[in-house]
């Protein structure tokens, strides 16, 4: 039984030192192993990033300049920043597209999209606009002011809006819910017009525009900085007589005239 037993503690022994010199070779072994080479996987991947480092294409969007709003957040953040869906149209924008007025600039906008009954204009977001609510779901800020009136919350954004296209700076359309920060109109979205300074005009510009139907415009912006002081001001002046004659084709009783309507 002795022997047995002394058999046993050496076979016990022996296993406990074999275990102990594998796991001293195991951990010696990746150390002593040489480093593997790249694969093409590896080579390729670092290639494609010195490629895009030295791409020309992306210095175009460094030299971007970064657009600051308000509307999104009631403070001054970069537009790639904000926490909504945000577009800016400058008045570069306005003079290269030629708006006529805040309409015609928001037709031109995703997800926006405007009718009118030949009076006012009415504008639907992501299509939502319920009639006979006269714009009274979108907020139409002046320099972070409402402009929406006080009996039907109407949001004028023809010829009759209350800044002249010429005085604008930038227009910022936020898109989607902003009632927590603008209240009951700011539904479907809010659009911020920002109105240039003084120092923006620094002297006179006049301008004189002419078209069909008896339409003209004249208006002259003036700004300046005196002694500290940004003077700003506009007069606007336009005139329009319509159409003389309107013709509907679907219209073809008596009662109305055949469809034709004469100013």
């Amino acid at each position: 039984m002795a022997r047995i037993q002394t058999i046993a503690m050496t076979v016990v022994v022996a296993a406990l030192t074999a275990f102990q010199c594998g796991v001293a070779l195991a951990a010696s072994g990746p150390a002593s192993r040489p480093a593997a080479a790249p694969t093409a996987n590896t080579a390729s991947a670092g290639g494609d990033a010195m490629a895009l480092e030295a791409s020309p294409e992306l210095d175009l969007f460094k030299e971007m300049p970064v657009v600051v709003v308000v509307a999104a957040a009631k403070h001054e953040q970069a537009a790639s920043l904000a926490p909504a869906s945000v577009s800016v149209v400058t008045a570069s924008d306005i003079e290269l597209f030629g708006y006529q007025n805040l309409a015609e600039l928001l037709r031109n906008q995703r997800s926006f999209y405007l009718q009118s009954d030949g009076l006012n204009w009415f504008a639907g977001v992501r299509g939502f606009s319920r009639t006979g609510e006269w714009n009274s779901r979108i907020s139409v800020l002046v320099d972070d002011r409402p402009t929406n009136e006080l009996i039907y919350g109407q949001s004028h954004l023809d010829t009759d809006f209350v800044v002249p296209m010429e005085a604008i700076k930038q227009v910022e359309i936020v898109r989607g819910p902003g009632s927590a920060l603008y209240g009951t109109n700011a539904v479907f979205g809010v659009v911020n017009v920002v109105t240039k300074n003084g120092a923006d005009v620094n002297g006179v510009e006049a301008k004189l525009t002419g078209g069909t139907e008896y339409m003209g415009q004249v208006n002259v912006l003036a700004g300046t900085v005196v002694n500290g002081w940004d003077i700003l001001g506009d007069f606007n002046l336009y005139n329009s007589q319509g159409d003389k004659h309107i013709h509907f084709d679907d219209v073809h009783d008596v009662a109305h005239n055949f469809g034709v309507i004469d100013n």
